[in-house]
């Protein structure tokens, strides 16, 4: 599991590193600097004559010890210092700057880089708070046009390590090494765009003092999900309701389903009408069906609802009479968790419901969804996804899974942001088959949240896979629900 922190958390655990266990920082710095020299020298980079672009900053002092480094291994190296000598933001920065002057390496303003094989970023670091204009800007665009490697010292120049907006402008990295921590501007877009390869280095900062930190997962933490015991049947690994599939919308209970078998569900039920039946045992003939006529699907689905170990509402729902019906019986009678999705997302918008308070339940909005719920402009709510995601999920109750190119799980305390995934799944039905896992390792015993944040892991690594096989445009969803692998 990565530890991802903001600037107030990183500054935070410097601030202890330095004052309570007492590494000084020009001891840290010195540290950074040899941890990019062994990254830059590993044999991928150039090295036939190194820039070093350098700011005032201790970003910058990170730069400079790593041109000094670099020329004492008999590297060619010169170095672009943007700003003013003689008045360094920080004493290392400066004392850093004396050590270049009296080393004889070359120091410019700017430069077109024509001569570089290998440009250093370190301008700027995670202390930006303002957009960058003017001869820092100039200098940013000549290392975009050079066309030469980029390698970022803790983050690309531009990038808000607390966002991962572009302030202003931005350089364009082909690596970067993240300094202790990931920082959340590696992770969201656009800046682990301009971040390129990313590779944490670790300096000697614990991390335990950062407020405000949210996780990711890797490959290594699905050990826990991916056992399976021998003795064992499909009662133990739980049952699945799906209430959805309204006529001419079987598709995106199907969907679900076959999501939450492939993701290891022993039964998965679904709660539908009467006129999907062929469509529904054609598609799917592993489901069990519950289907309600002209009466009304309250009979059945307090049968249903006895039977199931996880209740999924809204996947091809609609928003009509009966629809609204359903939302409101499953969210006055479940005695399971709930996971609310889609359709049934806005039938709580729309009607003003409060979810219930005696289970648990995970919501699933994508941008719109929780514009609608909220009331917050989606504009909003793309500058702050974490906060979004926090806020929502502390105020209702619930788990919040906010679905965007990087989707942010929390339940107000703690807070995944999920890092895999590709463009590929950006296609009708996605939404459907994340549904269906999350409700299969919420069935099998997961706690809702471990859920949710596994299950956009897993969703996005099969669609990862699956692209890999149908290409980025040809990818349906149901690839993506095929290629689930426990």
């Amino acid at each position: 599991m990565i530890k991802i922190l903001d600037s107030s958390g990183m500054k935070a655990c410097d601030n202890y590193t330095i004052n309570a266990l007492g590494i000084p920082s020009r001891e840290l710095m010195e540290r950074a600097a040899e941890a990019c020299v062994s990254m830059i020298s590993d044999g991928r980079f150039d090295l036939g004559h190194v820039t070093a672009v350098c700011g005032t900053g201790n970003n910058g002092g990170d730069g400079m010890a790593i041109a000094l480094m670099l020329a004492r291994r008999g590297i060619s190296v010169d170095v672009v210092f943007s700003g003013n000598k003689e008045r360094c933001s920080s004493p290392e920065a400066a004392f850093r700057l004396g050590e270049l002057i009296e080393s004889g390496i070359k120091i410019s303003p700017r430069s077109d880089f024509s001569d570089s094989t290998l440009i250093i970023d370190a301008l700027f670091g995670i202390g930006l708070s303002r957009n960058i204009d003017g001869e820092y800007a100039e200098i940013i665009d000549s290392m975009n046009r050079s066309g030469k490697s980029v390698f970022a010292v803790d983050i690309p120049s531009g990038i808000s390590s607390d966002t991962g907006a572009v302030m202003g402008c931005a350089v364009r990295a082909d690596e970067t090494a993240a300094i202790s921590n990931m920082k959340r501007g590696h992770v969201f877009y656009p800046g682990c765009e301009y971040a390129g390869r990313i590779t944490v280095c670790d300096i000697g900062i614990p991390s335990g003092e950062a407020k405000d930190a949210i996780y990711a997962l890797g490959d290594g933490d699905l050990a826990p999900i991916r056992a399976r015991a021998a003795y064992s049947n499909k009662g133990s690994f739980g049952r699945v309701l799906i209430a959805g599939g309204s006529v001419g919308m079987a598709g995106a209970a199907y969907l679900s389903a076959l999501a939450a078998y492939r993701s290891g569900a022993g039964l998965c039920d679904i709660l539908s009408p009467e006129e999907n039946r062929i469509i529904l045992q054609t598609l799917l003939p592993e489901a069990v069906l519950s289907l309600y006529g002209a009466s009304g699907p309250e009979e059945t689905l307090k049968s249903a609802l006895e039977k199931a170990s996880c209740v999924v509402v809204g996947p091809g729902l609609g928003q009509g009479d009966t629809a609204k019906r359903i939302v409101k019986y499953i969210f006055e009678n479940a005695r399971v968790p709930i996971i609310c999705d889609a359709d049934a997302l806005n039938i709580t918008a729309s009607l003003g419901l409060c979810y219930p308070s005696n289970v648990p339940v995970t919501v699933t909005p994508h941008l719109g969804e929780m514009a609608r719920l909220t009331g917050i402009a989606i504009d909003r709510i793309k500058k702050s996804l974490c906060e979004s995601a926090q806020n929502y999920a502390e105020a209702h109750g619930v788990i919040c899974l906010l679905k965007d190119a990087r989707s942010v799980i929390s339940d107000g305390k703690t807070t995944f942001v999920n890092t895999s995934g590709t463009s590929a799944m950006a296609k009708g039905g996605s939404g459907d088959v994340l549904t269906g896992v999350i409700a299969a390792l919420t069935a099998s015993g997961a706690d809702p949240l471990h859920a949710a944040a596994y299950g956009a892991y897993l969703h996005g690594k099969a669609g990862e896979r699956a692209a890999e096989e149908k290409g980025i445009h040809a990818l349906l969803a149901r690839d993506i629900a095929n290629a689930i692998e426990r």
